[in-house]
């Protein structure tokens, strides 16, 4: 029987303690430059903090209503709590602010629900010394905590601004296949960046953090409310992301108090997590090995003639998805076999550099990894189909379809987008018997050939989407480890 609801978890005396003790660390950090800590509350009315959430954190609320009906917000994100603490209850106090805080944030995200943060945020400066000032502190703070192996990404809001909008979204989203190409990661800012970010640069150099620091051009995020730098701390042998944050000079004024900010949050569950993977299975930046992710059935075949096109060679020549684990001659590639959908699981841990995937998966998972590019094989589409001898269309359909699948967040957003009110049947074997027997009027399945569909007396009335195969990247170990990963991309692509 399980004692916690999915997505948090209880921690005994030795692990409360070990999160205590960096947490204690990080906050005497923070006070040792001049922070005050506040306390925002743990739930909030939706209408009182939402004005600054944007879309994406909107999204990610856990809603509920008080016994008048009113409807609260368990807390999404602190930079916006402490806005509007600021905002409604501090705005007489002008000049500079330098308040820090410790605490849980709840986002409904597929594995982890509720996580603790400790961050600082300096309100009243707009210029490039806050900027670095915070960045500077968060650093001190790591190192404290026990953090020596990372590396700073730095990039800019208006990085974006030079491209259309469609390339604007894949950046955003980390598909750089739908970019056309790896944004560019340098020591100093690259070709186009913005000016601001060569003041950055010299800020950065004098603090001492310059062999730290990379600047990054697709370091740009879908929370709305940054207005200018951003930065993330990253490690290579972790594939979590340490520590972020940016500028957002107006947030506050979302809440009525129109006054520049800069802050960032440590994530503390991952600190923890780096502490720990430190400890038991280090990992180096410079490492020559590569671990890929591969998909049984179909695609593993076209995997490996990838690979051998790219030049790499195997022990054997007869591997099948029944040996779970297998290197190149050279050992430096070593390539786990498992089902589809755990490839994206394994990337996005950090459990591997790399994965092939089959689109239809990253778009019903929605797993935040870094897709880098169409492989152009195991081609396949999901389809909307219907009993032939019905003579249905999508136009014809009720309402509230009923719908058979496996691809439950395709299918609701595909009825949804055309103003249906869908049941959404979920099956995980033959979908196709679904309306035959009166279970669904429609399913939504992947085909390839469409005999399948055509021997069970049904017929395609619309195309939801075309699905090859993906090869994609954990999104830290990209940046962090991109001088050992370029060289096998520019083998393979």
């Amino acid at each position: 029987m399980k004692r916690t609801p999915a997505g948090v978890r209880a921690l005994v005396p030795l692990e409360a303690e070990q999160r205590t003790q960096v947490v204690r660390k990080i906050q005497g950090t923070f006070e040792s430059a001049g922070f005050r800590r506040v306390v925002t509350p743990t739930f909030e009315l939706y209408d009182s903090i939402s004005p600054g959430l944007g879309p994406y954190l909107k999204g990610e609320c856990f809603n509920m209503l008080d016994r008048d009906g009113q409807l609260l917000a368990l807390r999404p994100d602190m930079t916006a709590a402490v806005a509007r603490l600021v905002a409604h209850q501090m705005k007489g106090q002008r000049g500079e602010l330098k308040l820090y805080y410790s605490g849980p944030v709840f986002r409904r995200r597929a594995w982890q629900h509720e996580f603790y943060q400790s961050g600082v945020e300096l309100i009243g400066p707009r210029s490039p010394e806050a900027d670095v000032a915070v960045i500077s502190c968060i650093d001190r703070a790591l190192r404290n905590a026990g953090l020596k192996d990372y590396l700073i990404d730095v990039g800019h809001r208006d990085s974006l601004r030079r491209y259309k909008p469609a390339a604007q979204a894949a950046l955003v989203n980390r598909d750089y296949s739908e970019f056309g190409r790896l944004p560019h990661l340098k020591s100093a800012p690259w070709p186009g960046a913005p000016a601001y970010l060569k003041k950055i640069s010299q800020l950065l150099s004098k603090a001492g953090l310059k062999s730290r620091i990379q600047f990054n051009e697709g370091l740009v995020k879908d929370i709305a409310y940054y207005t200018g730098v951003i930065f993330e701390f990253i490690s290579p042998r972790y594939g979590y992301v340490l520590a972020s944050g940016g500028r957002y000079d107006q947030l506050l004024g979302t809440y009525g108090d129109h006054r520049p900010a800069v802050g960032g949050a440590i994530h503390v569950d991952q600190v923890l997590g780096a502490l720990k993977q430190k400890q038991s299975a280090p990992r180096k930046i410079d490492t020559p090995h590569t671990t890929i992710a591969v998909p049984k059935g179909h695609l593993l075949r076209k995997t490996l003639e990838l690979f051998s096109a790219a030049g790499y060679r195997f022990q054997r020549a007869d591997i099948d998805d029944r040996q779970l684990s297998f290197s190149d001659r050279s050992g430096h590639l070593r390539f786990i076999v498992v089902r589809p959908t755990d490839v994206p699981v394994y990337v996005e841990h950090g459990a591997v550099d790399l994965g092939i995937v089959g689109k239809d998966i990253l778009l019903e998972t929605r797993p935040k990894v870094a897709e880098l590019a169409d492989l152009k094989f195991g081609r396949c589409r999901l389809v909307v189909a219907a009993p032939k001898n019905k003579k249905l269309s999508i136009r014809k359909l009720p309402h509230h379809v009923r719908v058979a699948t496996k691809f439950t967040y395709g299918a609701e957003k595909f009825f949804a987008d055309r103003g249906f009110d869908p049941q959404i049947i979920k099956l995980y074997g033959s979908v196709e018997l679904g309306p035959l027997f009166g279970l669904a009027d429609v399913i939504v399945d992947l085909v390839d050939t469409g005999n399948t569909l055509r021997a069970n007396g049904l017929e395609i009335i619309d195309e939801i989407y075309t699905s090859t195969a993906r090869l994609i990247a954990n999104q830290s170990y990209l940046r962090a480890r991109r001088a050992v990963l370029q060289p096998i991309l520019n083998k393979l692509l």
